[in-house]
């Protein structure tokens, strides 16, 4: 009888990627620009710089929760994804609209944009993949 061949793994580790790792690195890669940049632009946010910072963690929360065995996480990582993507897209139009287009927290809401973008297609396949093995 022939061995069992596992295509997804080969000493321990993942031959082919999946979508929550992506996701997981994004929202990781979101933190760390949040806050290193934080200090520098606290004073022009709409909220509160104590409501910034657990903004920062819960990202890093869902992050850390996020996993190939928990798939319904899958639905509140799509949720954290398109709301980060659509504020600060909102945001960086808003500033842009302003006549501030090259200003420093246009370019980090822009940068974080296009990471919470990247961020909600892979959550969405993920999401997908999740509903087609429920069904």
């Amino acid at each position: 009888m022939a061995n069992h061949v596992d295509v997804f793994t080969s000493y321990g580790k993942k031959l082919i990627p999946v979508p929550e790792d992506n996701v997981r690195k994004l929202f990781i890669i979101a933190g760390i620009i949040m806050i290193i940049n934080l200090p520098f632009v606290h004073d022009q946010l709409p909220i509160p710089l104590s409501i910034s910072i657990l903004i920062i963690l819960g990202i890093a929360i869902f992050a850390g929760m996020t996993s190939a065995k928990d798939r319904y996480i899958d639905f509140f990582d799509s949720l954290l994804s398109m709301g980060g993507f659509i504020i600060f897209q909102y945001s960086a139009v808003t500033i842009y609209l302003s006549n501030s287009f090259l200003s420093f927290l246009f370019l980090t809401n822009e940068l974080l944009a296009l990471i919470f973008f990247f961020a909600t297609y892979y959550s969405v396949k993920s999401l997908k993949n999740t509903i087609l093995n429920l069904l």
